[in-house]
């Protein structure tokens, strides 16, 4: 299979997740079957990218589209517009194709290695752990479940996410895996205080989001040796200013 093929099948391998997605809207019945086959066609798809370049451990690589894919589809299931729902998809499977297209930029084309897949990855990224976030904080709406049990789900859900694109900054599963503890030992705190806060579960994903994004930059700018005081400064008042605008903006429950 060519890297050209590759591209035309991707084409008809998001309109198919796509048309599943917009099948479980109409038909909340075939939600299991839509999730199974929906990862099925993405194991698929993403053996073929990296079977074509001849590379190991695809598993790496397909972890954050698999998280992706099936937290839209848990976190559409919280949504009660199904217009709301279908725009959600629709932008998560647009999300989804870009991804993959600067996938196969990032193994086909080596002048552009460093260019587009690690800020579709850092973006990619930042939204898994907000619609996954924001199902988990969601949860305790809907069901009585132990928030322990909900916070090691969602542990996970931030390790996953930190070490995929920790990888691919630092081309090192060590540095990757190190850094990821870290960062997770010090957003658990945190992950567990935002349950309290009296705000609707998207305003709650989003602060933790905030949190997430603010660490994983300053990570990418060691990687890339540009890590500066002034640096480290701006991305702390840019996250206290949009988490005061959150903060003030918001309805209080």
């Amino acid at each position: 299979m060519t890297v050209s093929k590759i591209k035309k099948i991707s084409i008809f391998v998001h309109f198919l997740v796509f048309l599943l997605f917009f099948i479980v809207i109409l038909k909340p019945s075939f939600f299991y079957w839509s999730i199974a086959i929906s990862n099925i066609i993405i194991i698929i798809f993403s053996y073929s990218i990296i079977n074509l370049r001849g590379r190991s451990g695809f598993a790496r690589y397909l972890i954050l589209p698999i998280f992706f894919i099936n937290l839209s589809f848990l976190y559409s299931s919280l949504l009660a517009s199904k217009a709301v729902a279908i725009f959600v998809l629709f932008s998560a499977t647009f999300l989804l194709f870009y991804y993959y297209r600067s996938a196969l930029k990032y193994y086909f084309i080596e002048s552009d290695k460093k260019k587009n897949l690690p800020v579709w990855s850092n973006l990619f990224g930042f939204l898994t752990v907000f619609i996954g976030s924001a199902f988990i904080y969601g949860l305790p709406y809907f069901l009585k479940i132990n928030y322990f049990l909900l916070a090691i789900f969602l542990s996970v859900l931030i390790f996953v996410s930190l070490f995929h694109n920790i990888k691919i900054e630092s081309d090192s599963s060590r540095k990757a895996f190190m850094f990821s503890l870290v960062v997770l030992f010090s957003l658990i705190p945190i992950s567990w205080f935002i349950f309290f806060l009296p705000f609707n579960y998207n305003v709650l994903a989003l602060i933790l989001s905030l949190f997430y994004y603010n660490a994983l930059m300053f990570i990418v700018l060691y990687a890339e040796k540009s890590l500066s005081v002034k640096k480290i400064k701006y991305n702390i008042v840019f996250s206290l200013i949009f988490l005061f605008l959150i903060l003030v903006s918001v309805n209080w429950r």
